[in-house]
């Protein structure tokens, strides 16, 4: 029988900053507890492990009080099928566990390059880079927040934008909440800045620039000649700003090869010491004084390499993506391993990112769903593609699993239904 209160609905909120560690009731990401005669769901491959719920923790009143409130649901999905939602087709398993068990892990991984391409977070971004994130699922411990009507704790729309917000304000790569913060972080933000130094060492964009300009005076003068009158000030404005970056471009040509070999230098001497077996600590202190004080040309003037804004070379875009991810998966592992200023500026990111990115369990789909119907199917549980935990679904959309009342109520979990909303 149904429970007749308000409607209820459970945000799922990972925990920051972190609380439960290895002791927490419910939890994203990471590895299942299963107990041992439980076997781990295998269809076409393996399964993924997405998340683990304390049944306990659910309030009566979530799905009309039907559903289990002891023991744990698990959900795993193909780990190869969260880019390609069909719901007829796509292989999802919910499991209800009465015992917690112990922690699993999973017998293969979605190691395949074109699949993890397609299944993770910032993957494309990274696909022909030296570098890329994680492949892994960080465990992040979770509450199970009840909210009625009023919701305060409400999932906000869009993408967190803090990120990119910053990058455009401007910070310097040297500032102790920016820098690197272990061997594996410094040397790849040398790398970056390198590689994308080279990139615009090698860069001949000045012959296309005056070419434009060439054209733009041929109009200019054929329009003088036969009287046309075309849009003057217009071809005046793009005439002024090809020609401000030709001369942007002639002041930057001899301090980009300066910059390439100071960096060079300063990542050599980084690799080498990297090898000592040593805390990174004296070298990275080193190496952001280094890498201040070599000099980068943008249109309003020289700066310092490590400033990081609009005019810059944006050359840390891709590494601070990365340092996100390294930063996360240590998060999680062992906080007091970030530096203070580190942890400090990444947990106010993720906040926002996390407010963006919020699963939740009951409630109305946050778009639409084909086929929902909320006389007759509940929301078992609605995971946002997510940045923080690294998965993706179908064009960076929410994975939506829902199920018929009856058979919520009859624990018939094989009868989930799987979509996306969008």
């Amino acid at each position: 029988m149904s429970i007749a209160t308000p409607p209820v609905v459970v945000r799922i909120m990972p925990q920051i900053p972190l609380r439960d560690g290895e002791d927490a009731r419910s939890w994203l990401g990471g590895r299942p507890s299963l107990p041992h005669d439980v076997e781990w769901p295998v269809g076409r491959r393996p399964a993924r492990f997405l998340c683990q719920i304390c049944c306990a923790d659910l309030p009566a009143g979530l799905w009309e009080g039907l559903g289990p409130r002891d023991g744990w649901l698990l959900f795993f999905i193909n780990p190869t099928e969260v880019a390609y939602i069909d719901p007829s087709e796509t292989e999802m398993w919910v499991l209800h566990t009465l015992e917690l068990g112990t922690r699993r892990t999973a017998p293969e991984w979605c190691d395949d390059q074109d699949d993890w391409a397609n299944c993770w977070y910032h993957a494309l971004l990274f696909r022909k880079q030296a570098h890329g994130p994680k492949r892994a699922h960080p465990y992040w411990p979770a509450d199970l927040v009840a909210v009625c009507e009023g919701d305060p704790y409400a999932r906000k729309p869009g993408f967190s934008k803090r990120s990119w917000e910053l990058l455009k304000s401007g910070y310097d790569v040297a500032d102790p909440a920016y820098r690197p913060f272990d061997w594996q972080t410094l040397l790849e933000m040398l790398d970056f800045a390198e590689l994308n130094l080279s990139k615009f060492a090698a860069s001949d964009a000045e012959p296309d620039l005056r070419r434009k300009l060439a054209d733009i005076d041929d109009k200019m003068a054929t329009a003088a000649a036969t009287g046309s009158s075309p849009d003057l000030s217009a071809l005046q404005a793009e005439a002024a700003s090809l020609v401000s970056r030709i001369e942007f471009l002639q002041r930057r040509e001899p301090v980009v090869p300066r910059a390439l070999t100071a960096v060079r230098e300063i990542a050599g001497r980084a690799r080498a010491e990297s090898a000592s077996g040593l805390a990174p600590n004296a070298t990275i202190d080193r190496v952001m004084r280094e890498l201040a004080a070599v000099e980068h040309m943008t249109p309003s003037g020289p700066v310092p390499l490590t400033l990081q804004n609009s005019e810059t070379l944006m050359w840390n875009y891709y590494n601070e993506m990365l340092r996100f991810d390294r930063a996360k998966h240590l998060y999680v592992e062992a906080p007091e391993a970030l530096p203070p200023a580190v942890r400090n500026h990444f947990e106010a990111l993720w906040r926002d990112v996390a407010a963006h990115e919020m699963a939740s369990m009951g409630d109305q789909p946050t778009n639409y769903v084909d086929g929902f119907d909320p006389a007759v199917d509940v929301i078992l549980l609605e995971l946002p593609s997510s940045q923080l935990l690294g998965w993706v679904f179908g064009d960076v959309d929410d994975l939506v699993v829902t199920i018929k009342k009856a058979d919520l109520a009859a624990g018939r979990f094989d009868k989930i239904i799987v979509n996306m909303s969008n």
